[in-house]
């Protein structure tokens, strides 16, 4: 999301139809996408194990023609063509 952009919880979980949002915890974060809190990616969510999370993406971002995101790893970063990243999930990533 835009850095100058704020991230309201309670609209973003009107838009979504739900009471509230809450962030998981490390545990199982690590349980879901197999990373530490930070390293999360977009292609964590190729994982089996990550099959019921829904990718939630900002409208600004999805219209961009690239979108960086880490490797799963702290240290390294990926610069890839967001509608590349798409094809790849089985239900459609939620854009608001």
């Amino acid at each position: 999301m835009p850095d100058e952009k704020p991230f309201v919880t309670k609209e973003f979980s009107k838009t979504l139809g739900i009471s509230r949002v809450s962030f998981t915890s490390a545990e199982l974060l690590k349980e879901k996408m197999g990373v530490e809190p930070g390293a999360a990616t977009v292609f964590c969510l190729l994982l089996e194990s990550a099959k019921d999370v829904q990718l939630v993406i900002d409208k600004e971002i999805a219209k961009n023609e690239y979108l960086g995101c880490t490797d799963g790893t702290y240290t390294c970063y990926m610069k890839v063509k967001t509608q590349n990243i798409f094809p790849f999930f089985s239900e459609k990533p939620f854009i608001l």
